[in-house]
C-alpha cells in the first residue's frame, strides 16, 4: 500500500490546545488520505480482476468457435469423401454394364464365377 506524503505548513508554535487540534486536524486529513488511497487500490484490484475474466471469457469463446469450426471442416469433408465414392460407384457400374454392353454387341462375354 503506498502513502500519499503531505507536506506541513511550516511549524509555527502554537499554544497547547491549538496545537493539539491542528494535529488532530492534520491526523484526520491524513487517516482520510489514507483510506481513499486504500479504497483505490481495492477498486483497482477489482477493476483488473473483472478484466481478466473478461478475457478469460473471451479465450473460451474464441476456443469454443475455433473447435465448432475445425469439427464442421471434418464433417463436411467426411460428407464430401462421401459423396465422391458414391459417385465413383455409379461411374464404375456404368462403365461396368457400358462395358459388357459392348462385349455383348461383339458377341463376347466376360467370364464370372458363380458361387
Amino acid at each position: 500500500m503506498s502513502v500519499v506524503k503531505v507536506r506541513a505548513p511550516p511549524r509555527v508554535e502554537k499554544t497547547g490546545q491549538a496545537a493539539q487540534e491542528e494535529r488532530l486536524l492534520r491526523d484526520q486529513q491524513l487517516e482520510y488520505q489514507q483510506k481513499q488511497v486504500a479504497s483505490n487500490v481495492k477498486t483497482n484490484l477489482v477493476a483488473q480482476w473483472a478484466e481478466s475474466l473478461d478475457e478469460m471469457c473471451e479465450k473460451k469463446i474464441l476456443k469454443r468457435k475455433s473447435e465448432e469450426i475445425r469439427r464442421e471442416l471434418q464433417l463436411g469433408s467426411k460428407c464430401l469423401n462421401k459423396v465422391r465414392q458414391d459417385q465413383l460407384r455409379e461411374l464404375l457400374e456404368k462403365e461396368q454394364v457400358q462395358y459388357e454392353q459392348e462385349l455383348n454387341a461383339m458377341g463376347l462375354a466376360i467370364h464370372q464365377e458363380r458361387l
